[in-house]
């Protein structure tokens, strides 16, 4: 699935989810929209682990941080795990100030992201 706002591959360990660029410029809206379409796929799935890759986000705000959580909470209960990879400096220090580092994993690749996620 490729939207506006995201990128979707799907693969054994989990969900990927690339971060198109500018996507803090896009509507609001329009990318909630988006994350909201994916987010009633994640509800029909069996377990569902997720990896957000931000190589292309360098910056984001409360809006990228809003949708982290949600899609978190659609998958923490069936026992899914989540991921973030390629966070710039700045990206990281955003969400350790918010202590989302304490609940995903920052890595500095996919692969690293995909290994955190499926146990291996």
């Amino acid at each position: 699935m490729i939207t506006k706002a995201f990128r979707v591959d799907r693969s054994d360990e989990a969900v990927v989810i690339e971060l198109a660029t500018g996507v803090d410029s896009l509507s609001d809206t329009a990318v909630l929209d988006e994350f909201a379409e994916f987010v009633a796929d994640l509800k029909h799935s069996p377990k569902t682990n997720v990896v957000f890759d931000f190589r292309n986000l360098p910056y984001f705000g409360s809006m990228v941080l809003e949708t982290l959580r949600g899609v978190w909470n659609e998958i923490k209960d069936s026992g899914g795990k989540m991921a973030l990879c390629n966070l710039s400096d700045v990206g990281s220090e955003v969400l350790q100030v918010a202590r989302f580092d304490n609940i995903w994993s920052l890595h500095k690749t996919r692969d690293e992201a995909l290994q955190a996620v499926s146990g291996s």
